[in-house]
């Protein structure tokens, strides 16, 4: 499950956070970056499943009975609109070319516009109506302590690019990277590969996805590949 949840990163339509920072520093729409990472999310969840299967098979684990299974009514169907309605029009609004920051605006309007005509139509959860403006505002005070620690967050993330930057270790790491590759792409990819893994520890996607197209960006940019 962890493994699968991982490639939330880089599964279409809604990505992680990198994915729009990609389409920034490349000059190209969010949609490109999106399509481009549909085949290797593919490959992601193949070799994932047939893992998954293989595993169950050696170890005799069978599928749930047919009684012991969940059964989706038609409340869980209309519950699920909470999510599914701001998922699509996140997706929308990405695919229309427009920012991130609009689509999430679109998605937060769209998500409350549900939420109330939900509550609305369910005779059950008329009666708390009342407290609508009160969850309303409880849910923007934790948007907005989200939104805090985010911010924290890229701000030290600034500050340890911008010592990067100015010390030109990322330079040093770059030619140290082309002097053991000797022109070669693919032990140049190896060397990156391993650079991702160790520069990676610890770090969450967005600065680990920064210093690796700090420091080994422009040298496999240099042997041929492509900027995407």
């Amino acid at each position: 499950e962890a493994g699968a949840s991982s490639a939330g990163q880089f599964t279409p339509p809604i990505m992680g956070a990198v994915a729009f920072i990609l389409a920034e520093l490349i000059g190209q729409p969010y949609y490109v970056v999106a399509v481009a990472a549909i085949l290797p999310a593919l490959f992601f969840y193949f070799s994932m499943f047939a893992s998954v299967y293989a595993e169950a098979v050696r170890l005799g684990i069978k599928a749930l009975p047919e009684e012991d299974r969940p059964q989706i009514t038609l409340d869980d169907w209309v519950e699920s609109l909470r999510f599914i309605v701001p998922l699509v029009m996140v997706v929308v609004v990405l695919f229309a070319g427009r920012s991130p920051a609009m689509a999430g605006f679109v998605a937060i309007v769209a998500g409350l516009v549900i939420a109330l005509a939900i509550d609305l139509i369910t005779p059950s959860k008329r009666s708390a109506l009342i407290r609508y403006p009160a969850r309303l505002l409880a849910a923007f005070k934790r948007g907005g302590a989200a939104c805090g620690q985010i911010l924290v967050a890229v701000g030290s993330i600034g500050i340890v690019i911008a010592v990067v930057k100015l010390t030109g270790v990322a330079g040093n790491f770059g030619g140290l990277v082309q002097q053991v590759a000797e022109g070669s792409l693919f032990f140049a990819l190896c060397v990156t590969m391993f650079a991702c893994l160790i520069l990676g520890l610890g770090l969450p996607t967005v600065p680990a996805y920064l210093f690796i197209v700090l420091f080994v960006g422009p040298v496999i940019q240099k042997l041929g590949v492509d900027i995407l």
